[in-house]
């Protein structure tokens, strides 16, 4: 649960279209894109610290075939002008298939499956080359690509961490700005970052998840405390704060499906804007605007722990993902960060 790359691996590629004219293009300096690794699926993975031998072929595959692939799909799927597919529409029409842009992302890797497998299944592959790779390609690796696309249903989660983190970099450096630009945990610590603050961490123990679904013959005893790049959805305010509109994923990490509305009510009350992104709606809720930029300044004076919708590892590495359920950030953290910025007035 934590983005471990090297230089050879392929990588997402975030562009604000505003800096660039128009859907798509070349990244740069001065925060106009942000990047996320691959989502390998659940089990034993490299994210879950596992390096077995079949850990490192998929690495390779993915290297090798899937990331030149991808890349020449999206070239040829994006509109005219422009190289890649536009996010904030796809993750509004994935709000409203029942997800939350976290832990449940099944329609949002349906929707990139969508507009990714017919310029992947018409490739003429014979074309392909890279210069990372001395393989060839054939059918068969457009079909094995697909295949991985539409088996790993949490695929689409790094697209949604890599759009978040672009848009929250824009806050980074904001003078006095209290809302949050990262959360983080690695199974040890939980930091929060605030823009205010740029790039300075506030830094608490990370807590243990208190409620949760277990997968079969694994418990509390099992787990890892909460850790995960992925809660920079939740700071921006997909996963709980969207809760909403995905009541399915309540069976998922516990709970009924009315507390799903609670949870986003419950949001309200920390983060600071409704409909910042008009895409992003809650059918549920008479489409109102999903909740929005976690701000620092409201959890402490609420005193209100943010939830987060999480997965939990194995406290061994390599076992891979054992449960799910809602953590809840520690308030530590955010008084720092609001300690800090009151000093800087």
């Amino acid at each position: 649960m934590a983005g471990i790359l090297s230089p050879s691996m392929p990588v997402l590629v975030v562009v604000d279209g505003a800096d660039r004219g128009g859907e798509g293009g070349e990244g740069g300096e001065g925060g106009g894109s942000a990047y996320c690794s691959l989502n390998e699926g659940l089990g034993k993975v490299l994210r879950f610290g596992a390096h077995s031998e079949e850990v490192l072929v998929r690495l390779r595959w993915m290297r090798d075939k899937l990331g030149p692939l991808l890349d020449a799909a999206l070239t040829s799927a994006a509109p005219r002008g422009a190289r890649g597919i536009a996010l904030r529409p796809l993750l509004g029409a994935a709000l409203a298939m029942g997800d939350d842009g976290h832990n449940r992302c099944k329609a949002l890797t349906a929707l990139l499956l969508q507009a990714l497998a017919p310029p992947l299944a018409a490739l003429d592959v014979r074309t392909l080359t890279t210069a990372d790779s001395e393989h060839g390609f054939d059918a068969a690796d457009a079909a094995k690509a697909i295949s991985f696309l539409a088996e790993n249903a949490h695929f689409g989660l790094n697209v949604a961490m890599g759009a978040c983190k672009l848009a929250l970099d824009r806050i980074s450096g904001l003078p006095h700005c209290s809302y949050a630009s990262a959360m983080c945990r690695n199974g040890v610590d939980f930091g929060v970052r605030v823009g205010g603050a740029g790039g300075a961490w506030h830094v608490a123990p990370s807590p243990a998840v208190p409620s949760a679904v277990w997968f079969k013959g694994y418990g509390p005893a099992d787990a890892c405390r909460d850790l995960g790049d992925s809660a920079i959805t939740e700071t921006l305010g997909l996963g709980a704060p969207a809760m909403a509109c995905a009541p399915a994923l309540m069976a998922f990490v516990g709970g009924t499906a009315a507390e799903a509305l609670t949870y986003t009510a419950e949001a309200r009350r920390t983060y600071a804007c409704a409909g910042l992104w008009a895409e992003l709606q809650m059918p549920a809720l008479d489409f109102a605007g999903v909740p929005m930029l976690l701000d620092a300044a409201l959890v402490v004076a609420n005193s209100a722990r943010p939830a987060i919708n999480t997965g939990i590892a194995h406290k061994e590495p390599g076992v891979g993902q054992i449960g799910a359920g809602v953590s809840r950030a520690p308030l530590a953290p955010f008084e720092a960060a609001v300690m800090r910025l009151a000093a800087g007035l």
